[in-house]
């Protein structure tokens, strides 16, 4: 942490991993500063922190940089950071800890060294600032969130708990992190670049838990074969209710959102891994590859050959 941060930065990530846990991840969450003290912005106080130099941070961690009052970025302020401050955060890099920056946390990366030709963001109040101050690296407006492995910067404030979603994906899949969305009650917005957006956070914008439950149900497992009435019991709804509820919450059917859900774990089989079309289908719950070509063609267009292999297997 550093001084005058702000809550939001720190707080809407720090939540996202503690719920990440609750839904199956395992984070060993730790909050470190410059002080063993440090006043936020807002006021409230963080005190008896561990000094950042007694942390062991290896490939596969995480630190994250929530920003501070844009007001603050100046020589003055940087000065009365700790001098080893800018050497660690190098140190981390070429180790490949995940360094992330919330709002203008990037403003300490670029300090740092560790942003010299590569691409990030920050808030857009901030933007022509950042430009000034650091001619060399490219600022990229219009975007939550950038990565360039192993730095990743978000936009501003609430943008902090988009990127750690995403992480949340890198690290534990699609499912988890849409979870933690819902049970967030946030919307989860992938990389405005990215414009393959999953199936496991679509449908999914609405705040009725029994809907939810139902949906987890079908992700959970989408080659079960559930009765109207286990789904109603499930959302605590009679079976008329449920059908109109949740039709009237995602904008499909249930037999619909149950045929999307499978196509979305066979769209990621045949890409991520090298099933063939025809094992994708069955550990889908499509059963053959005509099903899968015929609810393909209607979702997607094309045909599930023209997708291409990334040769690596899902996590």
């Amino acid at each position: 942490m550093l001084p005058r941060l702000q809550i939001l930065d720190l707080a809407g990530p720090a939540q996202v991993y503690d719920q990440a846990n609750d839904s199956g991840a395992n984070y060993d969450i730790e909050f470190v500063g410059v002080s063993d003290r440090i006043v936020t912005a807002q006021g409230p106080v963080f005190s008896e922190l561990r000094y950042f130099e007694e942390v062991e941070l290896k490939e596969g961690d995480t630190l994250l940089i929530p920003g501070t009052r844009p007001e603050l970025l100046n020589q003055s302020y940087y000065d009365h950071l700790p001098k080893n401050l800018w050497g660690w955060l190098r140190s981390l890099c070429q180790k490949n800890v995940r360094i992330c920056s919330v709002c203008t946390g990037s403003f300490f990366l670029a300090e740092a060294g560790l942003l010299n030709g590569k691409s990030c963001t920050t808030h857009w109040t901030c933007q022509e600032l950042f430009k000034k101050s650091y001619q060399e690296i490219n600022v990229i407006p219009d975007v939550l969130y950038t990565k360039e492995f192993p730095i990743y910067t978000s936009a501003g404030v609430a943008s902090g708990i988009d990127l750690s979603l995403a992480l949340v994906e890198e690290d534990y899949g699609p499912y988890i992190a849409s979870d933690v969305a819902a049970k967030l009650i946030v919307y989860y917005r992938r990389n405005p670049e990215d414009h393959q957006v999953s199936t496991y956070f679509n449908y999914r914008n609405h705040p009725y838990g029994g809907i939810h439950k139902v949906q987890n149900l079908l992700t959970q497992f989408p080659k079960r074969k559930f009765s109207l009435d286990r789904l109603a019991e499930e959302a605590n709804m009679s079976s008329r209710n449920l059908t109109r509820k949740f039709k009237e919450a995602t904008g499909v059917t249930i037999t619909e959102f149950g045929q999307i859900v499978k196509l979305e774990l066979a769209k990621n089989l045949i890409h991520f891994s090298n099933n063939t079309v025809a094992e994708s289908a069955r550990l889908s719950g499509l059963s053959t590859s005509k099903n899968l070509g015929r609810i393909w063609k209607k979702i997607y267009g094309g045909a599930p050959s023209d997708m291409p292999q990334k040769k690596t297997t899902l996590k």
